[in-house]
């Protein structure tokens, strides 16, 4: 690690990781004391991928040492005849040389040197010999010689699919199988709420970005030359890449003569669709090297032809045109996106959610009711609630689960239903009335647990107190749920008093969480809690 340019403070972190670790071992349900183990970290410890790395470093010094001393040859490859002797991943690698036996035979010395150094153990005979364009017999035979097994093409290196056609679907079936297999619905299923959005971030991060050279430099990255590999004249920016390189120039050349218009020079991404930029709009026009805006004058498009528009083809040709063009019209500002959608042409996101939702989702009156005093798992979980989409008794036997019992755990008289376990059962309607005398409040009888929403609406209007009787009643049906919960698969006992705290306490902390310490105060929330905030 030292050679590596680790410091000595960081050296020292790992070595205490190293020594100071203790195990016991779990025997009849009792732990046995404390030893030290003498091979280093325990197995499964987190910290082990990572010095494997530094191990595998060790590999790769001796291949370098190996390919300067000329006892191992690599391969060239490209116009610059780059080196390539080896790739590396973890603890997987792959020697690339030329087809002799003096490479094979320094290959397997290296791998030996390298288990006597670091102690770890190479396994031949699961490594495995490739020979590409080479009879199978010399393959094994080579194989034989170095004591590991023989392989063919097609492999695949990090699950990717090595010496297949890249470009035919099928070659691409195994992996999209993988992904199906390892994501399958039943597992997308039980993933909760917060694990599909874990999922969703995670694929939508690993999208590759490929920067150029010049950027890899701004990020401290070294690199052996900031030069473009085309050109190998110019440092790599995506300007020069594009514009610039004499390789790419010759490109845009044959482009625009294969288009049949006039050589132009372009400098930047912006300079392909100004309307600054030369066009011929047709053989007939007489102004070659004319530019839009030339065309467009303060009546309109203005067209300058060689001869006279004959009538027949080319008059309804003129008349199409005429037609695409009726509704366009340039400013002398640079181009600029618009968004069509809104009428001040800015982008808007609950524009674009909103032409999302008429134009691909089927129509949906019921709102979400989102409410930003609670956290995202209420939310969900109100949500679902208002959607009669939890796992209550009556919902599961719909799925056809069938129950011995499917009766109210609170009460066992009636059927377990949103409605029913939430506002109507004797045990929660009085869950309900005690909070509302510490609210000072009357909660009413509800008949469904779709009518909570509208009393609210109805009997408080925008404020602070909405706010309070919004949190607090999540907060009830929140820790009706959980003890429904813990009733149903833990067998515990209904206490009033204790779900009556856990209310108060819940909704206290939610509140707390979303405005400033010093507005919400604990001994004020317990006594008069309506005028808290």
């Amino acid at each position: 690690m030292e050679c590596m340019g680790f410091g000595q403070k960081w050296i020292k972190f790992i070595q205490a990781c190293l020594t100071s670790c203790s195990i016991s071992i779990l025997i009849n349900r009792s732990l046995t004391s404390e030893f030290t183990p003498g091979r280093g970290i325990r197995q499964g410890d987190p910290i082990s991928p990572f010095l494997l790395i530094i191990a595998a470093e060790g590999l790769n010094i001796l291949a370098k040492r190996a390919i300067a001393n000329d006892q191992f040859w690599g391969i060239s490859v490209g116009h610059d005849k780059i080196v390539v002797s080896h790739l590396q991943y973890a603890e997987v690698t792959i020697f690339i040389g030329e087809w002799s036996k003096r490479n094979a035979k320094n290959v397997s010395k290296l791998l030996k040197c390298f288990e006597n150094i670091s102690g770890l153990e190479v396994n031949l005979k699961k490594s495995n010999l490739f020979g590409i364009g080479l009879p199978k017999n010399e393959v094994e035979e080579m194989a034989n010689y170095v004591d590991c097994s023989t392989g063919t093409t097609p492999f695949t290196y990090l699950g990717i699919p090595i010496g297949v056609p890249t470009t035919k679907a099928s070659s691409w079936q195994p992996i999209i199988e993988k992904f199906d297999k390892r994501l399958s619905d039943w597992k997308a299923k039980s993933l909760s709420y917060g694990g599909h959005l874990t999922l969703i971030k995670s694929v939508l991060s690993s999208i590759p970005l490929i920067p150029t050279r010049a950027e890899l430099d701004k990020r401290n990255i070294d690199l052996d030359s900031l030069l473009c590999p085309l050109c190998n004249n110019h440092i790599e920016t995506i300007e020069h890449i594009i514009f610039h390189c004499p390789t790419t120039t010759n490109i845009w050349l044959a482009i625009l003569k294969w288009w049949n218009l006039p050589n132009s020079t372009f400098n930047s991404l912006q300079d392909v669709t100004t309307n600054n930029q030369s066009f011929t709009s047709s053989q007939h026009e007489s102004e070659k090297n004319g530019s839009v805006a030339s065309h467009f004058g303060s009546n309109g498009w203005q067209w300058s032809w060689r001869r006279d528009i004959r009538g027949g083809e080319e008059q309804s040709q003129y008349m199409d045109l005429s037609k695409a063009l009726s509704d366009v019209s340039l400013s002398s500002d640079y181009d600029s996106w618009c968004w069509e959608c809104s009428p001040d042409g800015l982008y808007s996101v609950s524009i674009a959610r909103t032409r999302i939702q008429a134009s691909n989702l089927a129509p949906f009156s019921l709102p979400t009711l989102w409410c930003k005093h609670v956290p995202i798992m209420i939310n969900v979980f109100i949500w679902r609630l208002k959607m009669h989409r939890l796992a209550t008794l009556r919902n599961l036997e719909a799925r056809g689960l069938n129950f011995d019992n499917s009766c109210c755990g609170f009460c066992d008289v009636s059927e377990e239903s949103h409605s029913h376990l939430f506002v109507r059962c004797d045990t929660t309607y009085q869950i309900w009335c005690r909070t509302g005398n510490w609210l000072g409040i009357a909660f009413p009888i509800w008949n469904s647990i779709d009518d909570i929403w509208p009393w609210i609406d109805s009997n408080f209007s925008n404020g602070k107190k909405r706010i309070i009787i919004t949190v607090t009643a999540y907060s009830i049906l929140w820790n009706i749920w959980r003890l429904r919960n813990c009733i149903t698969f833990k067998d515990h006992t209904f206490n009033r008093s204790h779900v009556f705290d856990n209310i108060v306490l819940s909704s206290f902390n939610w509140l707390y969480a979303r405005y400033h310490k010093s507005i919400l105060n604990w001994t004020v929330w317990l006594q008069t809690p309506m005028y808290s905030l």
